[in-house]
Protein backbone atom coordinates (compact mmCIF):
# COMPACT_ATOMS: atom_id res chain seq x y z
CA UNK A 1 0.00 0.00 0.00
CA UNK A 2 1.14 3.71 -0.66
CA UNK A 3 0.79 7.08 1.11
CA UNK A 4 -1.89 9.18 -0.36
CA UNK A 5 -0.80 12.60 0.63
CA UNK A 6 -3.92 15.24 1.46
CA UNK A 7 -3.61 18.92 0.09
CA UNK A 8 -3.58 21.00 3.00
CA UNK A 9 -2.71 24.46 3.59
CA UNK A 10 0.69 26.00 3.95
CA UNK A 11 2.32 24.59 7.07
CA UNK A 12 3.44 27.28 9.87
CA UNK A 13 6.26 25.58 11.19
CA UNK A 14 8.37 24.46 8.02
CA UNK A 15 6.42 26.42 4.83
CA UNK A 16 5.39 23.43 2.61
CA UNK A 17 2.51 22.34 1.79
CA UNK A 18 1.18 18.71 3.46
CA UNK A 19 -0.56 17.32 6.29
CA UNK A 20 1.07 19.06 8.93
CA UNK A 21 -0.43 15.83 11.22
CA UNK A 22 2.61 14.11 9.50
CA UNK A 23 5.28 16.78 9.68
CA UNK A 24 8.51 17.00 10.99
CA UNK A 25 8.57 20.17 12.37
CA UNK A 26 5.65 18.95 14.83
CA UNK A 27 7.45 16.52 16.58
CA UNK A 28 7.42 18.68 19.31
CA UNK A 29 3.89 19.74 19.50
CA UNK A 30 1.81 17.94 22.35
CA UNK A 31 -1.02 17.04 19.64
CA UNK A 32 1.04 15.35 17.67
CA UNK A 33 2.35 12.06 18.69
CA UNK A 34 4.87 9.83 16.76
CA UNK A 35 4.03 5.92 16.67
CA UNK A 36 7.13 5.28 18.15
CA UNK A 37 8.08 7.30 21.27
CA UNK A 38 11.60 7.64 20.64
CA UNK A 39 13.07 10.87 22.19
CA UNK A 40 16.25 11.79 19.52
CA UNK A 41 15.04 9.65 16.95
CA UNK A 42 11.26 10.04 16.32
CA UNK A 43 9.45 8.21 13.77
CA UNK A 44 8.96 9.77 10.28
CA UNK A 45 5.18 8.96 10.38
CA UNK A 46 2.81 10.16 12.78
CA UNK A 47 -0.77 9.45 11.10
CA UNK A 48 -2.14 7.88 7.66
CA UNK A 49 -0.56 5.16 6.16
CA UNK A 50 3.18 4.97 5.34
CA UNK A 51 4.73 5.56 1.99
CA UNK A 52 5.52 1.61 0.16
CA UNK A 53 9.23 0.69 0.86
CA UNK A 54 10.59 -1.78 -0.77
CA UNK A 55 14.49 -3.43 -0.51
CA UNK A 56 15.82 -5.35 -3.08
CA UNK A 57 18.98 -7.29 -3.59
CA UNK A 58 21.24 -5.57 -6.18
CA UNK A 59 21.01 -1.99 -8.16
CA UNK A 60 19.57 -3.30 -11.05
CA UNK A 61 16.77 -4.85 -9.05
CA UNK A 62 16.32 -1.32 -7.77
CA UNK A 63 15.60 -0.10 -11.33
CA UNK A 64 13.60 -2.74 -12.71
CA UNK A 65 11.26 -1.82 -9.59
CA UNK A 66 11.57 1.95 -10.36
CA UNK A 67 10.21 0.74 -14.04
CA UNK A 68 7.33 -1.51 -12.86
CA UNK A 69 6.16 1.59 -10.75
CA UNK A 70 6.54 3.97 -13.35
CA UNK A 71 3.84 1.46 -15.32
CA UNK A 72 1.64 1.33 -13.20
CA UNK A 73 1.14 4.60 -12.85
CA UNK A 74 0.95 4.82 -16.37
CA UNK A 75 -1.26 2.31 -16.51
CA UNK A 76 -3.91 4.62 -13.87
CA UNK A 77 -3.29 7.70 -16.49
CA UNK A 78 -0.62 9.48 -14.85
CA UNK A 79 2.07 11.58 -17.11
CA UNK A 80 5.46 10.89 -17.33
CA UNK A 81 5.87 14.81 -16.56
CA UNK A 82 4.25 14.13 -13.60
CA UNK A 83 6.30 11.62 -12.03
CA UNK A 84 10.03 12.52 -10.39
CA UNK A 85 12.39 9.49 -9.67
CA UNK A 86 14.99 11.01 -6.97
CA UNK A 87 18.32 10.20 -4.96
CA UNK A 88 20.58 11.10 -2.36
CA UNK A 89 23.43 12.51 -5.25
CA UNK A 90 23.42 12.45 -8.92
CA UNK A 91 25.79 9.40 -8.77
CA UNK A 92 22.74 6.98 -7.90
CA UNK A 93 20.61 7.55 -10.60
CA UNK A 94 23.36 7.17 -13.52
CA UNK A 95 21.86 3.75 -13.69
CA UNK A 96 18.75 4.86 -14.37
CA UNK A 97 19.35 7.30 -16.51
CA UNK A 98 20.71 4.33 -18.15
CA UNK A 99 17.71 2.18 -18.51
CA UNK A 100 15.07 5.01 -19.47
CA UNK A 101 17.77 6.05 -22.17
CA UNK A 102 18.10 2.11 -23.10
CA UNK A 103 14.17 1.67 -22.96
CA UNK A 104 13.47 5.02 -25.53
CA UNK A 105 11.49 6.60 -22.12
CA UNK A 106 11.75 10.47 -22.11
CA UNK A 107 13.26 11.75 -18.94
CA UNK A 108 14.20 15.22 -17.72
CA UNK A 109 17.46 15.77 -15.35
CA UNK A 110 16.89 18.81 -12.76
CA UNK A 111 20.11 20.17 -11.40
CA UNK A 112 19.52 23.30 -9.31
CA UNK A 113 18.06 25.70 -11.22
CA UNK A 114 18.55 24.09 -14.79
CA UNK A 115 16.45 21.59 -16.81
CA UNK A 116 17.79 19.70 -19.39
CA UNK A 117 16.11 17.10 -21.97
CA UNK A 118 12.33 16.65 -22.58
CA UNK A 119 9.77 18.47 -20.68
CA UNK A 120 7.26 15.61 -21.43
CA UNK A 121 9.27 12.51 -19.55
CA UNK A 122 10.24 11.39 -16.03
CA UNK A 123 11.95 14.17 -13.80
CA UNK A 124 15.39 13.01 -12.27
CA UNK A 125 16.64 14.84 -9.65
CA UNK A 126 18.53 14.59 -6.17
CA UNK A 127 16.85 14.69 -2.60
CA UNK A 128 18.22 18.63 -2.13
CA UNK A 129 16.70 19.52 -5.59
CA UNK A 130 13.67 18.10 -5.21
CA UNK A 131 13.39 21.13 -2.67
CA UNK A 132 10.43 23.68 -3.85
CA UNK A 133 8.89 21.36 -6.40
CA UNK A 134 6.00 19.05 -6.44
CA UNK A 135 5.28 16.06 -8.39
CA UNK A 136 1.81 13.68 -8.69
CA UNK A 137 4.02 10.94 -7.93
CA UNK A 138 7.49 11.16 -5.78
CA UNK A 139 10.41 7.73 -6.21
CA UNK A 140 13.05 7.65 -4.23
CA UNK A 141 16.03 5.14 -5.03
CA UNK A 142 19.10 4.71 -2.91
CA UNK A 143 17.34 4.73 0.40
CA UNK A 144 18.73 2.01 2.70
CA UNK A 145 21.28 2.65 5.81
CA UNK A 146 24.03 3.77 4.01
CA UNK A 147 23.01 6.69 2.06
CA UNK A 148 19.97 7.34 4.85
CA UNK A 149 21.57 6.24 8.08
CA UNK A 150 19.79 5.73 11.01
CA UNK A 151 22.25 5.48 14.02
CA UNK A 152 25.85 6.33 14.31
CA UNK A 153 28.78 4.01 13.11
CA UNK A 154 32.40 3.36 13.58
CA UNK A 155 32.93 4.12 9.69
CA UNK A 156 32.42 6.44 6.98
CA UNK A 157 30.70 9.41 7.16
CA UNK A 158 30.93 9.35 10.76
CA UNK A 159 35.18 8.94 11.30
CA UNK A 160 36.21 12.04 12.83
CA UNK A 161 33.52 13.35 13.72
CA UNK A 162 32.41 14.69 17.40
CA UNK A 163 28.88 13.79 19.32
CA UNK A 164 27.34 16.82 18.25
CA UNK A 165 28.69 16.71 14.48
CA UNK A 166 27.06 12.79 14.45
CA UNK A 167 24.03 13.55 15.77
CA UNK A 168 23.46 16.85 13.04
CA UNK A 169 24.24 14.59 10.28
CA UNK A 170 21.67 12.44 11.12
CA UNK A 171 19.49 15.20 12.15
CA UNK A 172 19.87 16.15 8.39
CA UNK A 173 19.70 12.92 6.45
CA UNK A 174 15.88 12.76 8.18
CA UNK A 175 14.83 16.16 7.47
CA UNK A 176 16.07 15.64 3.70
CA UNK A 177 14.08 12.47 3.59
CA UNK A 178 11.03 13.73 4.79
CA UNK A 179 11.45 16.74 2.62
CA UNK A 180 11.94 14.61 -0.66
CA UNK A 181 8.48 12.66 0.41
CA UNK A 182 6.49 15.66 1.18
CA UNK A 183 7.29 16.89 -2.36
CA UNK A 184 4.17 14.50 -3.10
CA UNK A 185 0.85 15.52 -4.01
CA UNK A 186 -0.31 11.73 -4.28
CA UNK A 187 1.57 8.80 -4.38
CA UNK A 188 5.35 7.94 -2.94
CA UNK A 189 7.67 4.83 -3.40
CA UNK A 190 10.46 3.96 -2.14
CA UNK A 191 13.25 1.51 -2.65
CA UNK A 192 17.03 0.82 -1.96
CA UNK A 193 19.19 -2.41 -1.87
CA UNK A 194 21.65 -3.72 1.38
CA UNK A 195 20.18 -3.08 4.54
CA UNK A 196 17.05 -1.09 5.07
CA UNK A 197 16.87 2.27 6.56
CA UNK A 198 16.44 2.09 10.04
CA UNK A 199 14.58 5.40 9.58
CA UNK A 200 11.54 3.26 7.87
CA UNK A 201 9.76 -0.32 7.98
CA UNK A 202 10.29 -2.80 4.72
CA UNK A 203 6.62 -2.66 3.21
CA UNK A 204 5.28 -6.79 3.62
Amino acid sequence: MVLRIMRHLRCRGCKSHHNVGTCLWHVSMPRYQPIENIPEEPSLWYEGVAPQYKIVDEANSEVQQIVEWMKECQSSDIKLSEICIAAPSMNLLKEMQSRLHHDGTDYRVLKGTQKQGCSDGVNLCTFHSLKGLEYRVIILMGVNERNIPSRVTEGHPFYGMDKVAQKEYLSSKRSLLYVAITRARQLVYMVGFGEPSGLLEPSK
